[in-house]
């Protein structure tokens, strides 16, 4: 079945076409809904281009803090050990929300068991057990992005751990500065609404 191979890259070329859309696009559009509803990131992100209906805004802050990641790959052993790098700060700064929700579900069902809800996990063990495996299996993740590939040079352990450490407790800092800035933002311009 020759014939098959052809037919398969092109579905695997649409679904990558797919993938990058959706990679590219969707958390931008995440973030314009954001801040439009809480105002968290300013107004100019919420805006859409005037003719293309497009975040174009968001987009090239997007593309300019992409740009300085790729030309932070510099300063990396090689260009292999400058994606792992990345590829392990995406996937901690993705897996940080995660390490807290589990447990924060676990404590509001002990808290708060009678409050509605539009979903609930049934019985009395799985609503204990799901939520621990759902943290160790992403615990585990996490400390699996500590040991560095061994095919790589990745400079020393500590210099590995201490970039992994860095950059997440640099995206969380960022993050919370991001937030607390628009509340009291919001909180002034509330205020000077209600006077």
């Amino acid at each position: 079945m020759p014939w098959l191979i052809p037919v398969m890259a092109i579905c695997m070329f649409f679904g990558a076409l797919g993938q990058i859309n959706s990679w590219l696009v969707g958390p931008i559009y995440m973030l314009q809904e954001a801040s439009r509803e809480d105002n968290l990131l300013g107004d100019r992100i919420g805006k859409l281009h005037p003719v293309w209906k497009t975040p174009a805004f968001a987009l090239t802050v997007q593309a300019i803090i992409v740009t300085v990641l790729c030309f932070s790959t510099f300063i990396s052993p090689s260009v292999a050990a400058a994606y792992w790098m990345l590829t392990a700060l995406t996937t901690i700064t993705y897996f940080i929300p995660y390490l807290v929700m589990f447990p924060a579900f676990w404590r509001l069902r002990k808290t708060q068991p009678d409050t509605p809800r539009s979903f609930k996990i049934p019985g009395k063990v799985l609503p204990a057990i799901l939520p621990a495996l759902g943290f160790l299996s992403i615990a585990f993740a996490v400390a699996l992005l500590f040991i560095p590939p061994s095919q790589i040079d990745m400079g020393g352990y500590f210099q590995y751990a201490g970039k992994i450490i860095g950059g997440a407790v640099l995206a969380v800092v960022v993050a919370e500065y991001i937030y607390h800035r628009a509340q009291k933002r919001n909180a002034r311009l509330s205020m000077a609404g209600g006077k």
